[in-house]
């Protein structure tokens, strides 16, 4: 449910941005609201990690952690660490280390030399391919995160983009517009321009919606990467417990890693696999 009283700042950022759709609000400050689109109405997907790169000790701290499995038994073959990051609030953002769940989804034992996991308090656990290295880290004042990912051979290799949108309604219809079915209607109940729903550029080569709140999808951004991606927006948990959030995960890999870039995008769909959709 969209309150009005409680976005009227959003209204007026949306307003001031330029009006220019971007690829992800993780290129931008994580408190901003994603703009809205031009008169063309092209959305332009992630083509790569964007922003600034952060720096280890400064904008995010890493300490190794011994994840465990749903039985309690610690996955000595996957490296883990959990990452604090230094907020918009200017204080670190520490999970403890008590905190982080078992990892209830299933890794194939064939799977388990090319991961590596990172638990954080937005995206909770992330699994990452094995070597590749943070290049962004970062939260917001509102608790908007944004996490990116690189590969060792740098953007021709892969990456890894993850945002997590808990507040800001802005930013969520205007990350999932165009995508989830009913997030343009809930943008434009707050930007009021008319736009119409954007058409995504480069096409999807398929999407599909295994819920109300879930998109699924692939496209190719260069003849030797394609990008796997799952999009949410909705109720994680029950509607009377929790607000509306947003959260995505863009992974581009050469197609011989499809394997993988489809477990690791299987792992965060499992995260939100229920959801009561979209208000």
């Amino acid at each position: 449910m969209i309150h009005k009283n409680s976005v009227m700042s959003q209204l007026v950022l949306l307003s001031l941005v330029g009006l220019a759709i971007v690829t992800s609000s993780a290129g931008a400050n994580p408190d901003s609201p994603a703009p809205a689109a031009k008169s063309s109405n092209v959305k332009e997907l992630p083509s790569g990690p964007s922003g600034d790169s952060s720096v280890a000790g400064t904008d995010y701290r890493l300490h190794p952690f011994k994840a465990k499995d749903e039985a309690g038994h610690p996955l000595t073959d996957v490296p883990a660490n959990i990452v604090d990051v230094f907020s918009g609030m200017g204080e670190w953002d520490a999970p403890k280390y008590s905190e982080p769940p078992a990892i209830t989804y299933q890794i194939p034992a064939d799977i388990r030399d090319q991961i590596q996991l990172f638990y954080a308090s937005g995206p909770g656990w992330v699994v990452v391919p094995k070597g590749w290295v943070i290049h962004r880290a970062a939260e917001g004042a509102d608790g908007n995160a944004v996490f990116s990912f690189l590969s060792p051979k740098g953007r021709e290799g892969g990456w890894l983009e993850i945002e997590s949108i808990p507040a800001c309604m802005g930013c969520m219809y205007s990350a999932a517009d165009g995508i989830i079915p009913g997030a343009h209607a809930g943008l434009e109940g707050i930007t009021e321009d008319g736009a119409p729903e954007p058409t995504l550029v480069p096409k999807p080569d398929s999407m599909t919606h295994p819920t109300a709140c879930l998109a699924v999808f692939s496209y190719r951004i260069k003849p030797s990467l394609t990008v796997h991606a799952v999009v949410f927006l909705g109720h994680a948990e029950e509607p009377t417990e929790t607000d509306e959030e947003g959260a995505s995960l863009y992974i581009a890999m050469p197609d011989a890693n499809a394997k993988l870039a489809e477990f690791i995008s299987g792992f965060f769909q499992k995260t939100y696999s229920d959801c009561a959709g979209v208000d």
